[in-house]
């Protein structure tokens, strides 16, 4: 059959007219037939609307109701669109319902809905499954999640920490004056029980997301999407397809990334919880029925982190340190409760993603928006404040993504990135940015030193997150101490602390057995920096009657350690549980251990008071101390010491507590690992966390001994510069010497003792004796040697002829053998070309002798001299 040309033309505009159509949803249909997705398609369609080439019958848009929040969910869900439009075709249907205002842009509503009659057999499977909140997750976890929880949780039920929501659950919502009004009358209709699915979307996404509505509307999860399109062709395309709503904000010439934070901000601040998911998701369940419900965030990850060591070889004997790592967060999906915490996180991360120029040393070079949100995301939720940097406080639970991919759905793998610092060259970073700080102000945390109160914390906070409201166990307008805590076994300690306290804190340092050397040692250190509320607690009845007649203020509880041990690791632990008693009665405390240095007064000026937990750090720099990049999104940074931090009257500093005492009870643990892991692990399966919020201490100002010996020890502008507030000398094992040596060198002035010790293990004189060759034979054709073997026997202080000296070495003493012979020339007498070394008591001396026999010895391991003579010269 021939067809003519005029046949052929019409025919062929009749088919451009219905391609060109699908732009306009008013006359497509968004029925599609349901199926469940399950890979993730790197595919994406630049400028084409290709992805609505599935859909196959119209839709007919329908004005915005003005919608009051109705009692009845079903009811209120129905009202989206009228009931004789839905699923209808209507040839006379006018364009999708468009809405404007001045700062709020526009609400798009597709005219395909579920019927009410759906919607209130949906709202039942909802409350179902809320009632039974923890059975989808049993193809997950093993057991039911309570019990569980108490099991790994060391047999402790430890409360998750109260969420602290924008519109209270009893309360109406939208609330009034909630804004911008157009987004919250959209949300009305969209969200179901406070709750909904965000997407961002351009109209480079609009294949993929056809793919992800897909996979939703099997879910039955759809109408609860709200798509945020960027552009105009997203609208239009987003429209098209069985969704809850489209929302085309008014452009802030954001990129997506950083709009995804942004606009769930903005949800999030409205009052409802967003489950925020990239177009690259794809569901195979409803994916609210994986949540727990008991953080700020909950985001997939590959677990919740472990401690990790790193290997310091030039320390010696404290070569052994460790860090916590974190895997990366997953930041294609990810669930934001409608807390005041979230909204505050996802600001700043909105605004970091929009100025990833100030994230360079992250990566090492030009960071991209893709490799650089895992970290980020990570990195706002698990490191501490510090400095300059607040956090948001918001509590993380981490979803485990093997989980989700067998039960939930389906997410993309974050963008893999190099990490700037590789764990072959932490070791060797000495990125000291708190130089100039402490050089030009101190270790004052601000120049406003009245600010830095209980009440008016030190902050003023800009682009930075507001820190989270505190939640003390004794409201500060309650009377100090805790009368019921007092009465209830605590009145030794309410005595005390009503004589000591000042503004409800305390210093205070636990100890057990003698001797009482080191203790004081830091006692005398205490009263130097004028610190008046500091007090010992006493875990034996020996050292309270010590601290009684020294006339120092003390708190007796006895305590013994698990095992019986009494050496400082085994007491260490103990330190919890008499913790535990402070945080009752309402007190905060900056525990010390009795090797750390007081050198000023910390209660003037130089905490923060915005965490729960204000810790010093076995990090030595910027990236050690407070985090950094451990390649593909990862963190991780270097322990919190649990001998010195400041721990703040809190429910949640208490949690920490219990759950860390009674660890000490059953576990074999190093007391630091657990004080990391309950610090900073995440909720994750049944671990609930004990969601106390962390600063790190800045490590110029709360030093560790590794950090002064080694590294500013040997930078004269710093050791000359400033005084640090405190001095931990944890990193070594001659901790009484060294803390000798420091207190002279800040209280008299004395620089000698502190230049007798190596940056690692051991004193340099030591480091020198170690070198000598003990088992040579004494060259009898030096002079200095033939006049000791001629010289007879060595008078060695007050014992009398002790010493004799043989040909091969070998030295007779009233002990047991020794040896002696040549050392060459050694540092600690540098105007001497030989010096003699003799070995007895296990111990070796260096000796310098003078032309009459005289001699002066020095001890290789503390330095400590003495003076003799050899007779016979």
């Amino acid at each position: 059959m021939r067809v003519s040309w005029p046949c052929c033309f019409l025919l062929t505009a009749v088919v451009f007219l219905l391609y060109n159509l699908r732009a306009f949803p008013a006359l497509i249909n968004t029925t599609r037939s349901p199926r469940t997705l399950t890979l993730y398609s790197q595919s994406r369609v630049s400028g084409q609307l290709g992805a609505t080439a599935h859909v196959r019958a119209a839709i007919a848009a329908v004005p915005l109701q003005a919608v009051a929040p109705a009692d009845d969910e079903a009811q209120r869900m129905a009202t989206r669109a009228p009931k004789e439009l839905i699923g209808e075709h209507s040839a006379q249907a006018a364009p999708p319902s468009d809405l404007r205002s001045a700062r709020g842009g526009r609400m798009l509503f597709p005219s395909s809905r579920p019927s009410a009659k759906a919607l209130a057999k949906r709202l039942e499977a909802v409350r179902t499954a809320t009632s039974h909140s923890f059975s989808f997750r049993k193809s997950c976890a093993a057991g039911d999640y309570r019990e569980s929880a108490v099991g790994l949780d060391h047999g402790m039920r430890v409360p998750s920490r109260p969420l602290n929501r924008i519109v209270q659950s009893d309360a109406a919502w939208p609330a009034a004056g909630c804004a911008p009004k157009i987004l919250c009358d959209g949300l009305a209709r969209v969200a179901l029980q406070r709750q909904l699915i965000l997407v961002v979307a351009t109209t480079h996404d609009l294949a993929e997301l056809t793919q992800l509505v897909e996979s939703a509307s099997s879910a039955s999860v759809a109408d609860q999407i709200l798509v945020i399109a960027l552009d105009e062709r997203a609208a239009q395309g987003a429209v098209a397809l069985p969704i809850g709503a489209v929302w085309q904000p008014d452009s802030l010439e954001l990129g997506p990334r950083s709009a995804k934070y942004h606009y769930a901000a903005v949800v999030v601040g409205t009052g409802a919880s967003v489950l925020v998911v990239d177009v690259g998701v794809r569901f195979q369940a409803d994916p609210f029925g994986n949540l727990y419900g008991d953080a700020d965030l909950e985001v997939p990850g590959q677990g919740n982190g472990n401690m990790m060591v790193a290997m310091d070889f030039e320390m010696g004997w404290s070569q052994m340190c460790e860090t916590y790592y974190i895997p990366r967060l997953n930041p294609h999906m990810w669930y934001a409760a409608a807390t005041h915490e979230s909204r505050s996180l996802l600001e700043r991360i909105a605004y970091r993603m929009a100025n990833l120029a100030e994230s360079v040393e992250l990566f090492g070079s030009p960071a991209e928006a893709g490799p650089a949100e895992a970290y980020i995301l990570t990195e706002e939720l698990v490191a501490p404040a510090h400095e300059g940097v607040t956090r948001a406080g918001a509590s993380l639970r981490v979803l485990d993504e093997n989980c989700l991919a067998r039960s939930a759905c389906r997410l993309p793998s974050p963008e893999r990135s190099p990490a700037a610092l590789s764990q072959r060259n932490i070791l060797d970073t000495r990125a000291f940015k708190s130089k100039r700080k402490v050089l030009a102000d101190g270790c004052v945390v601000t120049s406003k030193v009245a600010a830095a109160t209980i009440e008016a914390p030190w902050v003023e906070a800009r682009g930075m997150p507001k820190p989270r409201p505190l939640n003390w166990v004794l409201p500060r307008d309650m009377p100090f101490p805790s009368a019921d805590a007092c009465n209830n076994g605590l009145q030794a300690l309410c005595q005390t602390l009503r004589q000591v306290a000042v503004n409800r804190e305390v210093l205070a340092a636990v100890w057990k057995n003698r001797p009482y050397t080191m203790l004081d040692l830091y006692v005398s250190a205490v009263k130097r920096a004028k610190i008046s509320n500091s007090l010992i607690v006493a875990l034996d009845t020996g050292t309270a009657e010590h601290l009684r007649l020294r006339g120092e203020a003390h708190y007796e509880r006895q305590l013994e350690a698990r095992g019986g041990g009494k050496d400082n690791h085994a007491t260490s632990g103990l330190k919890f549980k008499v913790l535990i008693d402070f945080a009752l009665v309402g007190c905060s405390v900056l525990l010390s251990d009795v090797d750390v240095l007081w050198l000023q007064n910390p209660f003037i000026g130089g905490l923060y008071r915005d965490s729960d937990v204000e810790g010093m750090s076995d990090g030595w720099d910027h990236p050690t101390t407070y985090g950094h990049h451990s390649g593909d999104g990862s963190f991780r940074l270097y322990a919190r010491n649990s001998g010195m931090f400041f721990l703040q009257a809190t429910n949640e500093s208490l949690a920490m507590m219990r759950r860390l005492a009674r660890r000490m009870e059953v576990e074999g643990t190093w007391d630091q690992s657990a004080f990391n892991q309950e610090q900073f692990k995440p909720a994750f399966g049944s671990h609930i966390a004990v969601g106390v919020t962390s600063r790190a201490m800045p490590y110029l100002c709360n030093m560790n001994s590794k950090t002064w010996f080694r590294f500013l020890r040997e930078d004269s502008e710093l050791l000359h510069g400033y005084v640090p507030l405190s001095l931990h000398i944890n990193y070594h094992p001659e901790k009484y010497l060294r803390m000798r040596d420091v207190y002279a060198f800040f209280s008299k002035g004395e620089e000698a003792g502190i230049w007798t010790w190596n940056g690692g293990e051991g004193s340099k004189l030591m480091t020198e004796c170690k070198r000598i060759q003990q088992n040579v034979r004494p060259d009898a054709s030096k002079a200095l040697i033939t006049r000791i073997l001629k010289g007879g026997k060595i008078d060695w202080g007050t014992c009398l002829g002790c010493l004799s000296p043989l040909p091969n070495g070998d030295l007779t003493t009233p002990w047991k053998p020794g040896r002696w012979g040549a050392a060459g020339h050694v540092s600690v007498y540098p105007d001497v070309d030989e010096a003699i070394f003799m070995t007895l008591g296990g111990a070796t001396h260096l000796l310098r002798f003078n032309e009459s026999g005289q001699f002066l010895s020095t001890r290789c391991s503390d330095g400590e001299q003495l003076v003799g003579t050899q007779t016979g010269w």
